[in-house]
């Protein structure tokens, strides 16, 4: 059991990030997070593909370069509007928006590259592959997810950050064991 000795906000916010391949549970323990009073905000490319089909845009998924930029650009108002003196965990950065772009063969734009030697996070959380489940995710088979998952710890390894796994297991136990490292902070 967690105890809390901290609050949720200090001098300066802390700045944590989910990472790991699609469907893996990433948003489930943010809500967690989120129950548990602490700032969670959601992937920035699903924020940006509820708008575009607010919209009427069903052709995003078209040109990816050009949705490559539009989440990109969501990202960094994502990270403008968080208070500095906050905590805040996101669900993937940058770097994980240049591991997708390797999968997906796509160049990634200057923005992006610039964004992710700039913006730093204090720790990487990676969430591992959920084994013990069937996988549903409407993007992404479960190869495709899984070659999203190792270019991430490729790319976070080339920004030379520590990711900390959180392997499968409960999302009360994951939460747990993420919480224990914040509070060592």
């Amino acid at each position: 059991m967690v105890t809390r000795t901290t609050t949720h906000h200090s001098r300066l916010g802390k700045r944590y990030v989910l990472v790991g391949g699609p469907g893996f549970g990433k948003t489930t323990i943010i809500k967690a997070l989120r129950k548990r009073g602490f700032l969670g905000l959601e992937e920035a490319s699903r924020i940006v593909f509820r708008e575009e089909k607010l919209k009427g845009n069903s052709k995003i998924w078209k040109d990816k370069e050009a949705l490559v930029i539009k989440i990109t650009y969501k990202q960094i108002e994502m990270e403008r509007v968080v208070p500095r003196n906050t905590d805040v965990f996101f669900e993937r950065t940058f770097i994980d928006f240049l591991a997708y772009c390797e999968v997906k063969n796509i160049k990634p734009p200057q923005v992006l590259l610039e964004q992710a030697k700039l913006v730093r996070v204090d720790k990487v959380f990676l969430i591992e592959p959920l084994f013990n489940i069937e996988y549903h995710h409407p993007f992404h088979d479960f190869e495709e997810a899984l070659a999203i998952h190792h270019a991430t710890i490729k790319y976070y390894g080339m920004y030379d950050y520590e990711l900390i796994k959180v392997p499968e297991m409960p999302v009360d136990k994951r939460v747990t064991l993420i919480l224990n490292y914040v509070y060592k902070d």
